[in-house]
Formats: structure tokens, sequence, C-alpha cells
């Protein structure tokens, strides 16, 4: 605890350079909210281990953090001191408080839902996604990696039957292509399977998002084949509701990508809809 503390005033104190490090200063404050936590002790064991005015350093200092980058960090620590005093009701709503600040991001919004199902239980996690959709059917953006799991294909269904809408990422037209752009070890005729098997199922969007890498766009020959690739889905019996064609729009961890220009955004739109007949719209870059 004595080292998060030290570690947490510090990240307080720090230049505004430091202070840019997002991901450092949230797991800093992650770190130091949950030694508060485990600083209470046990409330079953009772006597002097159970010591729960730890606990008000801990809403003091998390309360600091809830109009912040950090929010959700800071929610989902409280529910869970409030849980260990026994008020399940405000844990609950500060779990909901964590998943709503973070629901723009795909990654800490998983990382979130899945520290309430730890605290609260999978009902709770189920019956919070059901009632977002229900009052914001609009998509979900999926990386179509995990479709072939049995929980990502339960996790579909649920959207299709509150009147969702599937958004999936196909960037390449090529295996060699695919490993220079996206870092994963799925293969890409399994990205390519799991997007036909679910686009039989319900029209989906594709996003596909291309790039400058050493100041090269992707070759004529890449992006033809990114066509084929929509045909062969087609051909198969996906139906393709929309692609939208984007590029970089935040800067990126990389020095040597960079966004495609304007024009070559629109072109590969046009160049979309005149080999597959999919409507496709184009999204620009914009790097600060």
């Amino acid at each position: 605890m004595k080292l998060y503390g030290k570690a947490y005033r510090l990240a307080q104190t720090a230049t505004s350079d430091v202070r840019q490090s997002g991901t450092l200063r949230a797991a800093v404050l992650d770190g130091y909210l949950h030694s508060l936590i485990l600083s209470a002790g046990d409330p079953t064991a009772g006597g002097d281990s159970w010591r729960p005015e730890r606990l008000d350093e801990l809403f003091r200092e998390a309360g600091k953090h809830v109009d912040t980058d950090w929010a959700a960090v800071a929610f989902c620590r409280m529910a869970e001191a409030r849980k260990k005093l026994g008020d399940d009701a405000e844990a609950g709503r500060l779990c909901r408080q964590a998943v709503d600040k973070a629901w723009s991001n795909d990654r800490l919004a998983m990382e979130i839902l899945l520290r309430v199902r730890r605290l609260l239980g999978p009902e709770d996690v189920s019956r919070y996604c059901r009632g977002r959709l229900a009052a914001n059917p609009d998509s979900l953006a999926a990386n179509a990696t995990m479709f072939h799991r049995p929980a990502v294909e339960r996790g579909l269904a649920i959207l299709d039957q509150n009147q969702g809408e599937i958004w999936a990422k196909l960037e390449a037209g090529t295996e060699s292509y695919f490993r220079r752009v996206d870092r994963t070890p799925i293969p890409f005729s399994q990205i390519l399977r799991n997007i036909t098997a679910a686009a039989r199922i319900r029209p989906l969007v594709i996003q596909a998002l291309f790039l400058r890498l050493e100041g090269r766009p992707p070759p004529p020959a890449e992006l033809e084949a990114f066509c084929e690739r929509l045909n062969e889905i087609q051909r198969a019996g996906g139906r393709l509701r929309l692609v939208q064609v984007y590029t970089v729009a935040r800067r990126p961890a990389e020095n040597y990508v960079a966004p495609l220009a304007d024009d070559e955004v629109d072109a590969l739109a046009e160049l979309v809809v005149r080999r597959t007949g999919i409507d496709a719209q184009s999204f620009y870059g914009v790097v600060n």
C-alpha cells in the first residue's frame, strides 16, 4: 500500500508531460485504490482486522476522478468498496456508472464488464447489456477474430433480438498484408470464415481501415483482393449492407503509419461499389 500511495502522490504532482501517460496513471490510480480496499481487511473477520475507515480515503480519492479519463476505474473501485460494506444496491449503481464511462472504449469496457461480472455476477452484466441495447440498439463494432466462439455467437444473437447492427472489421485482401497490419495470431482465413458465417445469419456492415505504411498506400492488387474477398462472402450466402472505408484518425503508436489522403479513401470506396455492388461510405483521417 505504501508503494502505491507514493506512486499515486508522485502522479498527482508530476509534470504535464508525465501526466499525459494515461495508461500508466490509470494503473497507478487503480493500484492505489485497490490497496486501500485490501487494507480495510475482511468484514467477516471482525475485531481489529476489519477497518472500514480505510475505505473513507478511497471514496475521497476516487471521487476526485469521476469526471476524468479514469472515471471508470474510480467508479469500479468505489463499487467494490460499497460491496465490501454490504451496500449491494449502491455497488450496483456505481458499477453501472463505471460501465457507462467505459462504454466508448472497447478494450476498457470489456475490462470493466469483467470486473463487474466478478463483483456482481453474470446476470447483472447480462441485464445491463440488454438494457443498454434496448435503449440504444444501434450497432456493435466487432473484431471478427472471435465470431466463432460460442459465447460471442450468443452475444450476437442478443443483438439480433434487440434490433442491433453488427459491424465487422476486414482490413486486408491477402494473408500477407493482413499480417502486416493486424497483430493477431488468428489466421486471415478464420476471419473470413467468421464474417461469412455471421453474414449468413444477418446483414453486416464491414469496417475497412486502410493506411500508409512507410509512406506507401496499399498496393492496387491488395485493394482488388479486398474487393474479391467481399465478393466471396456474398457468393457464399453472406449479406453485406455497407462498407465503411476509413483511415487513421488519431496519432498511431508507430511512426511509420500515416493516414490515406481523402481522395485515396474516396477512390477505394468507389472501387468497392464498382467491384462488389455494395454501398460504401468514406471517412477521412484527422491526425493531430
